[in-house]
């Protein structure tokens, strides 16, 4: 692996996003395709310090300080890996020139660099969820339609075959 993934300057995209920080994690809804992302605190720590104007050598080191291991820089690619894949960075701002280099898995990462990998640093994490269009939302059962399954009901309930 070369490391030229230390000297593109990664940005986060901003245009089409709604961030909230909620109890330490980050929560980011992206307007354009309807799905919200759960960054924890490692992600969003990387995903702020992708500002398009720090590398990834400073980006490493306003992360983990001085004390920099091999471990640290797989953190960052898998972090930067799933930012990516989830389309929260600017890709019009030198991160497309790394890709080749992120595509890296959390269980190659164990595997390389050991369980010291999985125990000393915390791995950025992303989950996701895609958010129901307006109609989808609305496609619940009015009390005293036939129903099937509670979930089918905008009550939550279904009783004897009725939406209550």
């Amino acid at each position: 692996m070369d490391d030229s993934y230390l000297t593109s300057r990664p940005k986060r995209r901003e245009d089409g996003l709604i961030v909230r920080e909620v109890e330490g994690e980050m929560i980011v809804y992206d307007l354009d395709r309807h799905e919200a992302h759960c960054l924890n605190p490692e992600a969003a720590r990387l995903w702020n310090s992708c500002n398009g104007k720090l590398d990834g050598r400073q980006i490493l080191h306003q992360l983990y300080g001085d004390d920099l291991e091999s471990d640290h820089e797989a953190a960052y690619l898998i972090g930067l890996q799933q930012l990516r894949e989830k389309n929260l960075l600017d890709e019009g701002n030198g991160t497309a020139s790394v890709e080749h280099e992120t595509r890296v898995s959390r269980r190659e990462i164990v595997a390389r660099y050991g369980k010291v990998a999985a125990v000393a640093v915390a791995l950025p994490a992303v989950m996701s969820i895609v958010a129901p269009t307006p109609a989808e939302a609305d496609s619940c059962f009015a009390s005293g339609a036939s129903c099937s399954t509670s979930s089918q009901c905008c009550s939550g309930l279904c009783v004897s075959g009725t939406c209550a």
